[in-house]
């Protein structure tokens, strides 16, 4: 089956330049991929050629907004590969999840995550929430399967990019980044990490992976959307699924903030809690290199 790819490169700063636009029909071998506009702009083809995903590694760095069809609906979401994929050895992968009502695009400029993978050497992909308003479906909520869809977006990757799938976390913002919770939560997902900053986890009631993965949990204690107190039991409840000690060890951190590291978790699994004193709901530019910076190691048993 083919498919049609548009790509354009990701500047690291200021407007995007203005790119020639063309169209390729390659041959893809993957039953549904296919190219989307996006408000983002147009972008040029890469060749593709019958080899293995680490073998035309080398086709682009920069970004792509591809599709799937998950659930027999069609699924978008950008691509972001680093210079480093042109190397054609296994990077990691994260997932960047926008919060409620959010897009991919935005959230890739939002973050800056692209830029750390640029930098750091690693895969980047922004998949989009459905729903208007636009979010993930939770544990407990009505909607899409976003689960079933988050493991067909993982196995589409790991044909058009040179992925290590013993390294795949995710990175979520308020509803995005309660839903790298749930992913983390899924044994068929299987990730190696989640980082959640202003997550939501009301309807997180158990914990089927065992250990769960680590996770690095970002809360302001003044956030009025997802209030901290609710934050901070989830974080408890997480360090007895991970089997964790009850006392973390506290430190400083930039900002007058708090960080809790667990210790003793189950089968090296870890727990890190930061508390943002003063701060809402915001993602701090920060967030992006704390992500990346806690998943760089990490690989899934």
């Amino acid at each position: 089956m083919s498919g049609v790819l548009r790509r354009r490169r990701l500047p690291h700063s200021g407007p995007s330049p203005h790119t020639t636009a063309a169209l390729l029909v390659i041959g893809l071998g993957l039953a549904g991929l296919t190219a989307c506009g996006d408000d983002r702009g147009d972008s040029s083809p890469a060749p593709a050629a019958n080899l293995s995903p680490c073998s035309r590694a080398r086709a682009f760095a920069g970004s792509r907004l591809l599709t799937l069809r998950s659930g027999g609906t069609a699924r978008r979401y950008w691509l972001h590969l680093p210079p480093a994929a042109r190397a054609r050895q296994p990077l990691a992968l994260v997932l960047g999840l926008h919060g409620t009502g959010g897009k991919a695009g935005f959230f890739e400029r939002q973050s800056r995550l692209s830029r750390v993978a640029d930098r750091e050497g690693f895969v980047a992909a922004y998949p989009y929430a459905l729903g208007r308003p636009s979010r993930w479906t939770l544990p407990g909520m009505d909607g899409p399967d976003d689960i079933a869809f988050a493991r067909a977006l993982i196995d589409a990757i790991r044909t058009q990019a040179c992925v290590d799938p013993r390294r795949v976390s995710a990175f979520g913002h308020s509803n995005g980044g309660g839903f790298a919770v749930a992913l983390a939560c899924d044994p068929h997902v299987g990730l190696a990490a989640a980082v959640s900053v202003s997550g939501g986890y009301g309807a997180q009631r158990r914990c089927v992976t065992d250990p769960p993965p680590p996770l690095l949990e970002l809360h302001g204690d003044r956030d009025p959307i997802v209030p901290y107190a609710g934050a901070r039991a989830f974080v408890a409840t997480w360090a007895r699924w991970a089997g964790c000690g009850a006392r973390p060890r506290v430190t400083a951190e930039p900002g007058d903030s708090r960080r809790e590291t667990f210790a003793g978790c189950d089968r090296g699994t870890a727990l890190i809690h930061v508390r943002r004193r003063g701060a809402g709901h915001e993602l701090p530019p920060s967030a992006a290199q704390a992500a990346a910076s806690f998943v760089a190691q990490r690989r899934r048993p």
